[in-house]
């Protein structure tokens, strides 16, 4: 399924009006589920284009272990989470936080995603994940 937006591109199709219903209706769905926002730490740097080395990605889900799953199969990810299964690097999720999609636009706007990896910030462990309800701000 193609998606635009975060909504269904077959919803897209429909009247405008109807459009606006829907995506109202998904939009009361979002905030009435217990959203996570997650960080993915990239084992080696993506170059893209640009000459911009990315090593972290930022997202948000309702259900973190289908939402994974679909990140490693390439169906509905991002084209950074793409790219790295494509090049065959290594990713993680080091640290999920429960918080609302506003949060996760705030992480994106900040695009200083290492200071909130704990892998970056923090001597190697073991540790394979944290999640926590505190906010890093």
């Amino acid at each position: 399924m193609r998606y635009i937006d975060g909504y269904p591109y077959e919803m897209l199709k429909i009247r405008k009006d109807m459009v606006i219903l829907c995506v109202t209706l998904l939009d009361l769905f979002w905030a009435s589920q217990e959203t996570y926002v997650y960080l993915v730490h990239f084992h080696e740097p993506i170059v893209r284009s640009n000459g911009v080395e990315v090593k972290h990605y930022v997202g948000s889900t309702i259900d973190p272990g289908f939402r994974f799953w679909q990140h490693e199969h390439n169906v509905n990810g991002s084209k950074l989470i793409k790219e790295a299964n494509r090049r065959g690097i290594i990713w993680t999720v080091p640290i999920m936080w429960k918080a609302g999609r506003e949060f996760e636009q705030k992480l994106k706007r900040e695009k200083h995603l290492a200071r909130h990896c704990p892998l970056c910030t923090r001597p190697q462990t073991n540790d394979v994940a944290i999640l926590t309800d505190e906010s890093p701000f």
